[in-house]
C-alpha cells in the first residue's frame, strides 16, 4: 500500500512539474517577450500622448504612467520618453494642472531622459498660439533639462528641443517641435539634423498626421503663419535622409503611414491619441521596442492604470528600419 502511495505521490509531482514547465513557464516566456528585453540587443522608447485630461481630472493615472516607466526602466531598457504635447487642458487658466504635470513627469528626472512640447491646449489661452507660452516656459524651462548630458539644446525657451541618446550601438537624435512650428523653428531644426547626419532621427510634434489619411495634415488651425504636417514634411522631413520616424498626437485615434524620402528611404509617421476614451485615456501609452541587429521596431500599446495591453485597431504592429 505504501508502495502505491509513493508511486501516486511521484506521479502527482511529475504532473505538477510538467504543468509548470509547459504552461506556467510559457506564460513567463510570453510576459518576458513583452516586459523584458535583452539589454544587449534591444531598447525601448515610451511615448506619452496627450496627457491633458489626466492633468485636469485624473492625476493618479498620469503618475501611474511615469511610476510604471521608472519601475520598468531596466526590464524594457527604456532609454527615452517622448511626451507629445497637450500636457494640460486649460493653458494658464488653471495652474494646478501644470503642477500635476510637473509632479508626474518629474518622477522621470535623473532616471529616464524625457522631452515635452507644447500643444494647442498648452498656450496661455488654449487654441490661440499668439497668447503665448508663459505657463509652459515657467513649468518646463531650459534649466530643468540643461544639466543633463543627453540634453542637446533648444529654440525659443524649450518649446523646440533636441536630445542625443546612444543605445545598443545606435545614435539617436530626438527632435521635438512645438505645434505648427514657424519657419524659423524649422530652419533651426534643419540645422540640428544636418549637424548630426549619422543619427537615427525621430521627430515628435503635437499635430502632424491625421486619421484615415495617407498623408500629413493640411489644416492650419492655431496660428497665422505656422507649418502644418504637410509643410513640415516638405520643408524638413523629405530632404533630410536621417529622419526615420515622425510621432504625433492631437487627433483622437491611431494611424500610421510609411512614405519614402528623397533618398528613397522609408519614413514611418505615426499618430496616437487616447484622450477620447474613458477616464481621459485610461492611461494608454506606446512602447516602441528597437532591435537594431534585426533592423526592427515592435510597437505595443499598454496601460499601467488598467494593467493590460491593447492589441486592437492599429495598436500593435511592427516595421523595419
Amino acid at each position: 500500500m505504501r508502495h502505491w502511495k509513493r508511486l501516486l505521490f511521484l506521479f502527482i509531482a511529475i504532473f505538477v512539474v510538467v504543468f509548470i514547465y509547459f504552461f506556467a513557464s510559457d506564460k513567463t516566456k510570453q510576459i518576458g517577450e513583452i516586459f523584458q528585453v535583452d539589454n544587449t540587443k534591444s531598447f525601448s522608447l515610451i511615448v506619452l500622448p496627450d496627457t491633458q485630461n489626466y492633468s485636469e481630472s485624473y492625476p493618479e493615472i498620469f503618475c501611474s504612467q511615469t511610476d510604471w516607466i521608472v519601475a520598468n526602466k531596466e526590464k524594457l531598457n527604456i532609454v527615452f520618453v517622448s511626451q507629445l504635447g497637450d500636457i494640460v487642458d486649460d493653458g494658464a487658466k488653471k495652474m494646478e494642472q501644470w503642477a500635476v504635470a510637473s509632479k508626474c513627469l518629474g518622477k522621470l528626472e535623473g532616471i529616464v531622459p524625457y522631452s515635452v512640447i507644447p500643444g494647442n491646449h498648452d498656450f496661455d489661452t488654449p487654441h490661440d498660439k499668439s497668447s503665448g507660452f508663459k505657463s509652459f516656459d515657467a513649468t518646463f524651462p531650459v534649466s530643468r533639462f540643461s544639466m543633463y548630458s543627453w540634453y542637446g539644446g533648444n529654440f525659443e525657451n524649450n518649446r523646440n528641443n533636441f536630445e542625443i541618446i546612444n543605445a545598443v550601438g545606435m545614435k539617436l537624435l530626438f527632435l521635438n517641435l512645438e505645434i505648427e512650428p514657424s519657419d524659423e523653428a524649422l530652419a533651426w531644426a534643419n540645422g540640428i539634423v544636418k549637424a548630426y547626419p549619422d543619427s537615427f532621427t525621430i521627430i515628435s510634434t503635437h499635430k502632424y498626421l491625421g486619421l484615415g489619411s495617407g498623408a500629413p495634415d493640411t489644416n492650419l488651425s492655431f496660428s497665422k503663419n505656422g507649418n502644418v504636417g504637410w509643410s513640415i514634411w516638405k520643408k524638413l522631413v523629405y530632404s533630410n535622409c536621417s529622419i526615420s520616424m515622425v510621432l504625433s498626437g492631437h487627433y483622437h485615434g491611431n494611424n500610421h503611414i510609411t512614405t519614402n524620402n528623397s533618398c528613397e528611404k522609408p519614413v514611418h509617421q505615426i499618430v496616437q491619441d487616447y484622450q477620447a476614451l474613458d477616464n481621459g485615456g485610461n492611461g494608454w501609452l506606446r512602447i516602441y521596442t528597437f532591435t537594431p541587429e534585426e533592423r526592427k521596431v515592435s510597437v505595443s500599446t499598454y496601460s499601467p492604470y488598467l494593467n493590460k495591453f491593447n492589441n486592437k485597431d492599429d495598436n500593435k504592429f511592427s516595421f523595419s528600419i
